[in-house]
């Protein structure tokens, strides 16, 4: 579709057109027109992700995640933006909801954070809190966000993030981060040996 076509959609025309994953109104209604909403946004919690150790490094990634929270149908199988009422301009709602999503997803970590305690061995664990079993270790998850977040290169946190936290297939995360499977492999091998190296660090 136009650039001109598109700038004429209505608010509800636009809504229509993402519940039915129209990729030409998808890319430009979030990715173009509300992209400086996008920005503005990121730059007033960037800090306050990055002091957290919210795995959101940039504007492009904040734009997935929103895309996603309010795209992914809920327990009664309908998505946020079937919800929109347009009682607002669909910006205003979406600035809305963006910043709920960037104080929630920071309020998140601070409750891992707060929930740690340890047993008499003096191990990290919470009832509250989900495990992952990692290379034969059992661990809470907020050491697992702890430990990828001092792994210095941010792509080697994207990686261990979809193979630890997502869980996804080589071919999957291969996919994601636009990489050949045998490249992803190989640098997830990299990742992975530094990870157990920092991990260790962080379990003393």
């Amino acid at each position: 579709m136009e650039l001109s076509k598109l700038n004429k959609l209505t608010d509800r025309q636009i809504v229509d057109a993402l519940v039915k994953h129209d990729p030409a109104v998808t890319q430009w209604f979030f990715f173009k027109k509300s992209y400086p909403l996008f920005k503005a946004m990121y730059e007033s919690f960037a800090s306050q992700f990055a002091r957290h150790g919210v795995l959101i490094e940039d504007v492009r990634e904040l734009i997935q995640n929103i895309y996603l929270h309010v795209i992914t149908p809920g327990a009664s199988n309908v998505c946020a933006l079937e919800g929109f009422s347009f009682r607002s301009t669909l910006l205003s709602w979406l600035k809305i909801v963006t910043k709920n999503f960037c104080t929630q997803a920071i309020k998140n970590k601070f409750e891992y954070e707060s929930l740690e305690i340890t047993n008499d061995d003096g191990d990290r664990i919470s009832p509250h809190e989900p495990s992952l079993e990692i290379d034969g270790y059992s661990l809470a998850l907020s050491d697992v966000v702890k430990i990828m977040n001092m792994v210095k290169v941010p792509r080697n946190r994207k990686i261990l993030y979809v193979h630890y936290i997502e869980q996804m297939s080589s071919a999957q995360a291969a996919g994601e981060l636009e990489m050949t499977v045998a490249a992803y492999e190989n640098a997830l091998s990299r990742a992975k040996k530094e990870f157990k190296e920092l991990k260790q660090i962080h379990l003393k």
